[in-house]
């Protein structure tokens, strides 16, 4: 049984998806930077312990909006007082930055070792997020904070884009990942339609929408841009 419903989905065409991520790319808002350069910068260069204090600084204001339980902020101060450690945070870096770099194009034509590891890791990222904050294990602080600001393979499961995608707020480790199989699917399908690489259609939108000489998107985040502003 599919986790994605497609009905909506399958309304999108390459004007329709260009006009989406344009429309994002001009938002008033920090967005568009923000992400360039701690996927490109901070998650690379930073201390584990830095890299954790901007990636949730970031998010818990300008729109992304993941405070609303207050993760962030519990998070944070578990950091500042010890609560958290320096050993945790480096372990924690070490999960996520041992994920296997592949695409959501790609997911869907990976061995089943690759889909083993990924689910593996999303359970352990979500048992060490939800002891430091009990709201921060659900899939939407795993896909929005964690993997689409550091792996960049997924969309955010926020509440706008799984009710485009018709996902239920809450969803097993095994759920996420059949589910960015499928999107895998249907975005590879979706680039043989209009003949396309979809990261290199993305990153083009963006840049010319914007005027800003930005990095090149990864799958997951040119998907989550292009969701944000359609209106299915």
């Amino acid at each position: 049984m599919s986790i994605i419903k497609f009905e909506i989905l399958n309304e999108l065409n390459l004007e329709i998806a260009a006009k989406s991520i344009a429309d994002y790319s001009t938002l008033n808002g920090p967005w568009l930077n923000q992400f360039d350069t701690f996927y490109n910068n901070t998650r690379i260069h930073a201390s584990p312990v830095q890299r954790m204090n901007d990636l949730l600084n970031i998010v818990r204001y300008n729109g992304w909006n993941m405070n609303r339980q207050g993760q962030c902020a519990g998070i944070l101060k578990n950091i500042r007082t010890g609560i958290i450690t320096d050993a945790q945070l480096r372990h924690f870096w070490g999960l996520v930055d041992n994920l296997p770099n592949v695409s959501l194009c790609e997911l869907p034509f990976t061995d089943n070792s690759v889909i083993d590891l990924l689910m593996n890791s999303f359970t352990k990222l979500r048992e060490m997020l939800s002891g430091w904050h009990s709201s921060a294990g659900s899939v939407c602080f795993l896909t929005k904070v964690v993997l689409m600001f550091n792996w960049g393979n997924t969309p955010a499961y926020d509440t706008r884009i799984r009710k485009i995608l018709g996902v239920k707020s809450s969803i097993s480790d095994r759920e996420l990942i059949e589910s960015l199989v499928e999107i895998g699917i249907w975005l590879r399908n979706f680039e043989r339609r209009f003949e396309i690489n979809f990261e290199q259609f993305s990153t083009d939108v963006m840049r010319e929408a914007s005027r800003l000489e930005l990095n090149p998107l990864p799958s997951g985040r040119g998907f989550d841009m292009m969701l944000f502003s359609f209106q299915g």
